[in-house]
């Protein structure tokens, strides 16, 4: 065979294995961007004796819409608080910082049409903001994200999405914004400085209110809330210490409200104006946490025991505060025992004048979970007491719930 004829395939031979090298040393080297996955799945089967809110209850409940007379108890099953939570990073820009996007979903956005509509619910969207972050210490973020007056939550297996404790003595919510956060270490502990600015909030689609001098007509322009009407953004600061026993943090809030809405001069603009603070205690096997806010005109950020806006009068101020608390003893590694309490409570004559009728709203509740490797079972029960200005008695309501979840 010709000398070239030779030269040519080892050419080949050579150049193929070289290619086939590249092809696999490309394979083997890391990924410049990061996926990850996380969440959890939740399945609770519960009982409950009274027509309970939001949502129709379940993982849901937050307060007693009215008890029942007679043939009470209700059983039911929920899993729609299972949530995802999508995250991409990328490689390192501006000066060192890592980009990231997160998107963060769970069930609650209500129930499909149909007979069956209640076992194919709506997605609904949680989270969606984007993060530079430098190193740790300092890191930028705008999308949607928490309040920074959500400083602490209660444990719970059955009720992650709704807290026990909104609408009794929690404050917070998520809306579009933009906010930093820097890190300041401090011997073994970390300071965490944050401001935050969000887009104003109140009601969305309400075109009437009740007012103490009668019920009034509200434009709606381009189906803009009240808040974004005042032309004032929520703004929000937090102060967070944390270390590996102790956790405690101060907040605070200011918003605005425009009572007749866009497109409309004068009219009573209603400053909402929130304290809030708690802390977090561990001692060997004892956790102790809680948190108590006081404010005015608070329905924005869940407060204000969560008045329905089409219902609620907006034209005076109405003053509330709440705190809970929530102790915990480790019996084992993997089985603990929680207790908590909470409560809500709006200014009498405020709530009256501004034709609110729930007035005060409070949950004693008692969980025992077992937990191991992500996985969880536990039992809770939750017991209410919501008072009503029109009703004679207060409303009680009883829920017990055994939940499991897998933490991803």
């Amino acid at each position: 065979m010709n000398v070239s004829i030779y030269r040519g395939l080892l050419c080949a031979v050579v150049l193929a294995l070289a290619g086939r090298a590249a092809a696999e040393d490309q394979a083997q080297a890391p990924s410049k961007f990061r996926f990850e996955l996380h969440g959890f799945v939740t399945a609770s089967l519960y009982g409950q004796d009274a027509n309970m809110a939001v949502n129709g209850g379940g993982q849901s409940a937050l307060y007693v819409t009215k008890q029942y007379p007679s043939d009470k108890l209700s059983l039911g099953g929920d899993v729609r608080q299972t949530r995802l939570n999508f995250s991409l990073a990328g490689p390192q820009i501006l000066g060192g910082a890592t980009p990231k996007g997160v998107v963060e979903v769970d069930f609650f956005g209500g129930d499909s049409g149909g007979v069956f509509g209640d076992t194919s619910v709506i997605p609904r969207l949680r989270l969606a903001y984007l993060e530079l972050n430098w190193g740790g210490n300092t890191i930028f973020r705008a999308g949607q994200d928490y309040q920074l007056v959500l400083g602490i939550v209660p444990e719970t297996v059955g009720h992650c999405a709704f807290s026990l404790a909104y609408t009794a003595g929690l404050l917070g919510w998520r809306y579009p914004g933009a906010e930093v956060f820097q890190i300041v270490p401090v011997g073994g502990s970390k300071i965490e400085l944050a401001l935050q600015v969000q887009r104003g909030a109140w009601a969305t689609s309400q075109t009437t209110v009740t007012t103490p001098s009668g019920t009034t007509t509200i434009p709606n322009n381009a189906a803009l809330d009240l808040g974004s009407a005042s032309g004032v953004p929520q703004v929000e600061a937090r102060a967070k210490l944390k270390s590996q026993a102790f956790e405690a943090f101060v907040a605070g809030h200011y918003s605005r409200v425009d009572t007749n809405g866009p497109g409309v001069p004068g009219g009573p603009q209603l400053d909402v104006m929130a304290g809030n603070g708690g802390a977090k205690i561990k001692v060997a096997d004892f956790t102790l946490q809680g948190s108590g806010f006081y404010g005015k005109n608070l329905l924005p950020i869940f407060g204000e025991s969560l008045a329905t806006p089409s219902t609620e009068g907006i034209g005076t101020d109405v003053v509330e505060y709440g705190g809970w608390g929530q102790a915990g003893y480790n019996l084992t590694s993997q089985l603990s025992a929680w207790a908590m309490v909470g409560i809500s409570h709006l200014n009498y004559a405020d709530a009256a004048a501004a034709g609110i009728d729930r007035v005060r709203n409070i949950v004693g509740s008692g969980m025992l979970r077992y937990a191991t490797g992500g996985f969880a079972v536990a039992m809770e029960y939750a017991h209410w007491f919501t008072t009503y200005r029109s009703f004679s008695t207060v409303q009680e309501g009883n829920q017990l719930m055994a939940s499991a979840a897998y933490n991803f």
